[in-house]
């Protein structure tokens, strides 16, 4: 009967002859060296001959009746108990496995030019062809994960211990401890111990030995069919080293065939074949075992079994379920992060719920194919709930990180992007931003090599928070925002009512109402914004005849200009100009690429620099009045100096590091009010520490603000679970929330205070306490009467006219308006209950408490 050389006519028989002699070990000696082949694969027959040898004969391993053969006549007496065709089949048997050593031999002889030849491999088992180069790839992760846990060289274990059984056979030694400490080393090894499920795990001996010796791979290269248990207390004769069964090919265990340098493999790292080769199970019959031929001798170890699932009722999977179940909810995580966390719960669902039934590994591949991947993800599921069951805060590492920032943070670019879309009108795109990007100019401001996408223009818009949606009418949002109240309640208005005692009080009808009992200390308040004003923004109603035909109507908006200007009811005029009449604080300017530019901080400055001259063309210094300047809370306002103290991005060590500005930080204040320098000297005597950045821990520990817990740099997105509660959840809230960097100023305050004068911001949405809000709304009204300008010189004009129109009566009427929603924030009405009285109360410039009273009654 010929015998075929597949896997599964191979099981069979195997199976069968264990059936009917039960063995438990088949030894076979060794061959002589083949020739070298290139490529082996076993679909069809080998073409390579194998020189003439002797046919194998039974060899006896021990005297004893321990289920080994003791001699050719004990196997004939075997044989002769069954029928004929169990010894062909036998003889089939070890003919076969003859021929298949001759041929792992030959590959184990190739391995240098498998080596050195990539497009060369071995494939030993068609069924499951995993060539050498996954093999290696893998190994070389095996050996990467043993040296993160501090394990040295297998294939120095190896030799070590050799050394030390054969000094110490026959005899204690102290250097038993270190054999067994040896032993639990290589039991423990990820590059050896392979997992429950029977996966492969001899990754890093594998990779060991095509660097160490190519003439020898590593046995993870040839999958192990089975390796049957040793008999206990049994050891190699002298002479002999193991071969073992190689999915049904014999071949050397190490070294050259019939080398000195032998690998014994206990039963512990049996390459398990699902669906191929049946295991030996608790009921099974004993598998194909060891055998052994003439050979040096090997030292034998038999290392510990690796630990099993934990039971699905343990308390450990019950806590970890629950914790698990808490951290997936957590939105704050990484995408990334959190979907490994969902995933391993799962994996931990799975197998706790009884009524499934899945062991270990089914229940993880469930997962696996639940968050649509494969065993891969499988594995890793297993990798990590095993380290989150000994660890409960170990979590799956990101090994990514983006430490650039986007362009749109820079202050400056934000800036210049909402200035550009200012100037399109309230209808743009986000293509608009890419064709801006894509000018020459811009880029290199930038330093783009090519525009943005047309995606990026949308995360940007979006990063300066505009959302495509309808107008919204009424309120805008953001009013009775909390920060924004408090702001409004707790600094605002204090602010603004500290000093009434300086101002001068007038009536609607601008007689003066009350004067500061000292005329030295009179405070003026001068209030500013920047309006535009639009070519085609002209009245959509009017009397129209009925013989009058349609008429076409101009696209767009058309040019736009923007004012800057100052104004105040206590100013001759009621608009900002100087003594003679020669010179006035209103800025004209033509926003746009081809135009003006944009407006910005600097234009800010210098318009307000311009202003304070003029005022004190009225009022000298040396008169004792000084003005109140107030200004919009926006971003071109309340840019800082370029030194200005920021814990944004500091980073949290010592290290050589700049801001964005490129300029050094002024110091800080301690504690006691003496400064703290941020740098260390450049004449430091630690040659480390000179010239550099402290970084936040060192600049906190000089406070005496350091916890002894430590601080990471900062939450996750600086967005802190409670800042305005637990200020020392990380470094850069505790600093952040210091008093010198919390009341740092903008650079457009310090620059009016450093000039003598009084600054003051409104609250952010809060456009009804800046009476020259009003002032716009009555100058546009009498610009759309005017018609459409012919050109750029008329619109000017007609801008100049309609501002001129407002006149300081009116403006006197604005500010008390302003001044009766100041009063009723500060008696604690909200913004629609102030709005309501605004429009039913118009006397005094304060609003009468029973008035206030009816006003909380009637309106929510």
């Amino acid at each position: 009967m010929p015998i075929k050389r597949g896997r599964k006519s191979l099981q069979n028989l195997g199976d069968y002859a264990r059936k009917r002699i039960r063995h438990d070990a088949v030894e076979i000696e060794d061959s002589p060296e083949a020739d070298t082949v290139e490529e082996i694969e076993f679909e069809e027959p080998v073409s390579v001959e194998p020189e003439p040898e002797p046919e194998p004969e039974l060899s006896s391993t021990s005297d004893s009746d321990d289920g080994l053969f003791d001699g050719p006549e004990d196997a004939e007496d075997l044989l002769m108990q069954d029928d004929k065709d169990v010894e062909e089949l036998f003889s089939q048997l070890e003919n076969h496995f003859s021929k298949t050593l001759r041929t792992a031999q030959a590959c184990l002889q190739n391995a240098e030019k498998l080596k050195s030849r990539p497009s060369t491999y071995c494939k030993i088992n068609p069924k499951n062809p995993k060539t050498l180069f996954s093999r290696r790839k893998k190994a070389a992760v095996d050996r990467q994960a043993m040296r993160d846990k501090g394990y040295p060289n297998i294939r120095t274990l190896f030799e070590r211990r050799r050394s030390l059984a054969a000094r110490n056979e026959g005899s204690s030694s102290e250097s038993d401890n270190e054999i067994e400490e040896i032993d639990n080393l290589l039991t423990q090894s990820d590059g050896l111990v392979p997992s429950q499920e029977g996966e492969e795990s001899f990754g890093e001996s594998a990779e060991m030995h095509l660097e160490g010796n190519a003439s020898c791979p590593a046995p993870s290269l040839f999958p192990l069919v089975a390796l049957g248990p040793e008999t206990p207390g049994h050891s190699w004769p002298e002479g002999e080293t193991p071969e073992v069964v190689m999915n049904g090919h014999a071949g050397a265990a190490c070294g050259e065939p019939g080398g000195a340098e032998g690998w014994n493999l206990p039963e512990a790292y049996v390459d398990e074949a699902p669906n191929e080769i049946e295991q030996p199970g608790p009921t099974s019959e004993p598998p194909l075992s060891i055998a052994t031929s003439p050979g040096p001798e090997a030292p034998v170890f038999t290392p510990k079994q690796p630990s099993r699932p934990p039971p699905k009722t343990s308390l450990a999977l019950a806590e970890a379920v629950r914790t698990l179940g808490h951290k997936a909810r957590r939105t704050e995580l990484n995408p990334v992060l959190r979907g490994r966390v969902v995933a391993m719960l799962a994996f931990l669902r799975f197998y706790t719920t009884l009524s499934l039934g899945l062991n270990w590994t089914e229940a993880s591949e469930l997962a696996a194919v639940g968050a649509g991947k494969g065993k891969a993800l499988a594995r890793k599921l297993r990798e990590w709930v095993g380290l989150y069951l000994q660890d409960p805060e170990s979590l799956p590492k990101l090994r990514c990180a983006n430490v650039q920032r986007t362009l749109v943070e820079d202050e400056d670019i934000a800036q210049e992007i909402k200035l550009h879309l200012l100037s399109l009108g309230k209808y743009f795109t986000a293509m608009d931003i890419v064709k801006y990007s894509a000018q020459a100019d811009v880029a290199g401001r930038w330093g783009l090599t090519r525009p943005i996408s047309e995606s990026t223009a949308t995360r940007w818009l979006q990063h300066l928070d505009y959302r495509y949606q309808n107008e919204k009418k009424g309120y805008a949002d953001g009013h009775e925002r909390e920060d924004v109240v408090r702001y409004r309640q707790d600094v605002f208005l204090k602010e603004w009512f500290r000093p009434q005692e300086r101002m001068v009080v007038r009536d609607d009808e601008g007689k003066v109402v009350k004067t500061p009992p000292n005329p030295l200390l009179l405070l003026i308040p001068i209030t500013h914004d920047e309006s535009t004003f639009y070519a085609h923004d002209q009245r959509k109603k009017r009397w129209v005849h009925k013989s009058e035909g349609a008429v076409p109507v101009r696209k767009g908006e058309g040019t736009s200009l923007m004012v800057s200007d100052f104004c105040s009811p206590d100013l001759p005029g009621g608009w900002l100009r100087s003594k003679d009449g020669t010179r006035e604080a209103r800025v004209i300017f033509k926003a746009g690429k081809n135009r003006d530019g944009y407006f910005d901080n600097d234009n800010v400055l210098e318009s307000t620099r311009n202003a304070i001259d003029i005022f004190e063309t009225h009022h000298p210094p040396e008169s004792g009045v000084k003005a109140l300047f107030l200004f919009d809370n926006a971003k071109t306002h309340s840019k800082r100096a370029d030194d200005a103290l920021s814990a944004r991005k500091m980073p949290k060590s010592t290290r050589l590091w700049l801001p964005r500005s490129g300029v050094k930080m002024r110091n800080g204040s301690l504690p006691n009010g003496e400064a703290q320098p941020l740098w260390f000297p450049d004449d430091h005597p630690d040659p480390k520490k000179a010239g550099m950045f402290k970084g936040m821990e060192v600049i906190l520990r000089e406070r005496g603000l350091w916890p002894a817990r430590g601080l990471r740099a900062e939450c996750e997105g600086f967005k802190c679970a409670t800042p305005d509660t637990k200020t020392d959840c990380c470094a850069r809230r505790l600093l952040f929330t210091q008093p010198d960097f919390v009341n740092q100023k903008s650079k457009l305050q310090e620059f009016v205070e450093g000039r003598g004068h009084h600054f003051l911001f409104y609250p952010k949405f809060h456009c009804e306490l800046n009476f020259i809000e009003m002032c716009w709304g009555r100058a546009k009204f009498e610009y759309r009467m005017y018609g459409i300008p012919r050109n750029e010189e008329q619109q000017e004009e007609y801008v100049r006219k309609a501002l001129d129109s407002v006149s300081p009566s009116t403006i006197n009427r604005f500010a008390n308006r302003s001044a009766r929603f100041m009063d009723a924030y500060r008696q604690g009405l909200s913004g629609s209950q102030a709005a309501w009285a605004g429009r039913k109360y118009h006397g005094h410039r304060t609003l009468p408490p029973e008035f206030v009273a009816e006003v909380k009654q009637r309106v929510n």
